[in-house]
């Protein structure tokens, strides 16, 4: 079954089926979302979508390097670059595994210092 869920402006597809993982998308557009829904679902009712699982990351680091590949062809800005820089250089060695809120609570915690210092 396939749901749409507008999210941060943009459209979100999850389909979900019996003894199949979730498979997700994000559109810019409603209809585009609807059109792809629909003909996953088809094709993964068929056996026709292919549900390999996605690139094996070991990192954080390897995941947001994957993130910045595909994303080459988008609009990110220089400042958008190096705010994923930022957060790559403190979260690179953290295994996808081992992931946790906390670590970007750590990460925050010390981008704050590092602000509030160059105010004063």
């Amino acid at each position: 079954m396939a749901t749409i869920h507008r999210r941060n402006g943009r459209y979100q597809v999850q389909i979900r089926k019996d003894q199949h993982p979730l498979v997700t998308k994000t559109f810019s557009r409603l209809a585009d979302a609807k059109r792809w829904a629909g003909k996953t679902a088809r094709d993964i009712e068929n056996e026709l979508f292919d549900l390999s699982p996605a690139p094996g990351f070991s990192s954080i680091g390897d995941l947001i390097d994957h993130y910045l590949l595909i994303n080459q062809k988008e609009s990110l800005t220089e400042s958008d670059i190096y705010r994923i820089r930022s957060i790559q250089k403190h979260l690179e060695s953290v295994p996808i595994g081992k992931f946790k809120g906390s670590h970007l609570a750590r990460y925050r915690d010390l981008r704050l210092k590092d602000i509030k210092g160059k105010r004063a």
